[in-house]
């Protein structure tokens, strides 16, 4: 999981490798005129105070259309989100003097409809896990707490599909900790793993508490692509199989 893809801001100069959602193997490239921007409220008022242009100063929000480069996709990406002016060299003083700065436009996404897959979720992932994570992967950009408190669903129902169940034989509701110390035995390797996204996804659901950073969202998302790739990627059951037909012939053999 590349951390920069989901941190970085992009600009009409300097784009970011996303995969396409759709074909999940091209990646995305601005449709430089689909973009629109807009100065906001709060920009204008500054410069109105100070009477005069300060890059430093403006924000925008802006709307905009991707297209994935494979061409036997030719998917449409739409993204929203803000922009700032930021400094992207300098030219040289022709006197001797200080630099003239070169500024650029830079833009962080908030919103992608289709959302973007921001972690490889195994084909055999059950469905109500993978729907949880896609609740997740649209609100990453706008509200990490709420993308994390989502993954926390997704282990909720990680568990139910592993057997471990969610009520008690009175018809009582058990808490996430409690069926994660109920997980069986052959899946007991993720236990702390299933622990640390309670702990993040708990702050991500409750209001008033501690507030998720976009590392921290980042943090679980390994950590759940992880999980499933160890317990629905068919490549490590093919892998287990090996170790297993080797260690039984103590070498080659059928």
């Amino acid at each position: 999981m590349d951390r920069k893809k989901l941190t970085s801001y992009f600009s009409l100069i300097e784009s970011i490798p996303w995969l396409c959602p759709t074909c999940k193997s091209g990646t995305l490239e601005i449709i430089e005129s689909s973009l629109y921007k807009e100065i906001t409220q709060e920009s204008h008022a500054i410069l109105a105070r100070y009477e005069q242009w300060i890059p430093e100063e403006i924000m925008y929000r802006y709307s905009c259309m991707f297209r994935c480069r494979d061409h036997s996709c030719n998917e449409i990406i739409a993204s929203s989100g803000i922009g700032f002016i930021g400094i992207i060299g300098y030219k040289p003083d022709d006197d001797g003097g200080y630099p003239d700065p070169i500024y650029d436009d830079h833009f962080i996404p908030k919103y992608f409809e289709p959302a973007l897959k921001l972690i490889s979720v195994p084909e055999s992932c059950p469905d109500s896990v993978s729907e949880s994570l896609n609740d997740s992967f649209k609100l990453f950009f706008s509200s990490p707490s709420s993308a994390a408190n989502n993954i926390r669903i997704a282990v909720e129902r990680l568990l139910t599909e592993l057997g471990v169940p969610d009520k008690t034989a009175q018809g009582g509701f058990i808490k996430l900790h409690n069926r994660i110390e109920q997980i069986p035995s052959d899946y007991k390797i993720f236990k702390d793993a299933l622990l640390a996204i309670k702990w993040n996804g708990n702050a991500g659901s409750h209001q008033g508490g501690t507030q998720l950073s976009v590392d921290d969202v980042i943090d679980i998302y390994e950590i759940i692509e992880d999980v499933l790739k160890k317990i629905y990627d068919s490549d490590q059951d093919r892998i287990a199989e090996i170790i297993a037909r080797i260690n039984k012939n103590k070498g080659p053999g059928e």
